[in-house]
């Protein structure tokens, strides 16, 4: 969204990821290097695909994600047969299980991933030129800006993005399950639009969608401790992501007016 695009397939690449990784440390034994190099390659091949369906193929980044993250699924479930795989790898549950001064590693991780994207949107060259293209492509090219080489690595660098959510995906759930994509994804794009909304230009930014995040596993939890059924937490979050919506194209158009 930062660029002007919207990548749905992000939750199913990451769980593709999550995928493989289950199946190298519980089923094929691979190295932890071969491993992080499989995964790297994936998850940049994920990225490039969506670039050259938006780029070459000319699809709207919303119609092109939403075409990969089924097939990304469809890849997961035929590698997994839709069946839950099972991680004990000592690293793993480290990782999961251990904590530095009271803080738990996946948290430490989601800090410093947050850290290291906020500095490169909007403390690097590079993440001011992205901007400049999401703000106006045409003044953007007109600016003398590579445009369509600023948007391929944009698509590269979600599917890094992806690949990071990997760690503590398969680390919250102790391996890979069948049918986490689509919940996933409702999730994403509530706590993105969240973001959003509390930014005053209506924009992503990282620590908006940091506090998007933080509020949507907040509403998670709650309505689980409440006892509603998986079912209606779906509709309730998709409910949401309308009223959010409908909301800032109210106030969009006060400001306008």
């Amino acid at each position: 969204m930062v660029s002007g695009g919207i990548d749905l397939s992000l939750p199913a690449t990451a769980v593709l990821g999550v995928a493989l990784l289950s199946l190298g440390l519980a089923e094929w034994h691979t190295p932890y290097l071969l491993l992080l190099a499989l995964l790297a390659a994936v998850c940049l091949l994920c990225g490039a695909i969506n670039g050259f369906l938006v780029l070459a193929a000319g699809l709207p980044p919303l119609l092109a994600t939403l075409s990969t993250s089924v097939a990304f699924t469809g890849l997961t479930d035929l590698l997994t047969g839709q069946r839950r795989i099972a991680v004990s790898d000592p690293l793993m549950v480290a990782f999961r299980d251990n904590s530095v001064l009271g803080l738990p590693w996946p948290l430490i991780y989601l800090l410093g991933v947050f850290i290291l994207f906020q500095f490169l949107l909007h403390h690097s060259r590079f993440g001011q030129h992205v901007l400049a293209v999401g703000g106006n492509r045409d003044m953007a090219q007109m600016s003398g800006l590579n445009v369509r080489r600023l948007t391929l690595l944009v698509w590269l660098l979600a599917g890094i993005a992806a690949g990071l959510a990997i760690l503590p995906l398969l680390s919250q759930g102790s391996g890979s399950s069948s049918g986490t994509a689509t919940p996933l994804l409702l999730e994403t794009v509530l706590a993105t639009f969240i973001g959003a909304a509390f930014s005053r230009r209506r924009v992503v930014t990282i620590w908006g969608a940091l506090l998007g995040a933080i509020l949507v596993n907040a509403l998670s939890n709650g309505l689980g401790l409440l006892g509603v059924n998986i079912f209606w937490m779906g509709a309730i979050k998709g409910g949401l992501i309308l009223v959010v919506l409908a909301a800032s194209a109210v106030r969009h158009k006060g400001g306008e007016a």
